[in-house]
């Protein structure tokens, strides 16, 4: 049977100024949020993958 991962961003700190950052480059990870990311590799690194897709925002 198929597996379909949805993952939510890691957490940044543009969130807190109330504008999207979805429609805004630049903005980034912050340490917890990489911490996030880093950890969710981690977890995956196992999982036979055939497709990653992603926004092509930074």
């Amino acid at each position: 049977m198929p597996l379909l991962l949805l993952i939510r961003h890691g957490e940044n700190d543009f969130v807190r100024t109330g504008k999207l950052p979805g429609q805004t480059a630049g903005i980034h990870l912050n340490e917890r949020g990489q911490k996030q990311a880093q950890a969710l590799g981690e977890a995956l690194k196992d999982v036979p993958l055939k497709a990653v897709y992603s926004s092509p925002l930074e």
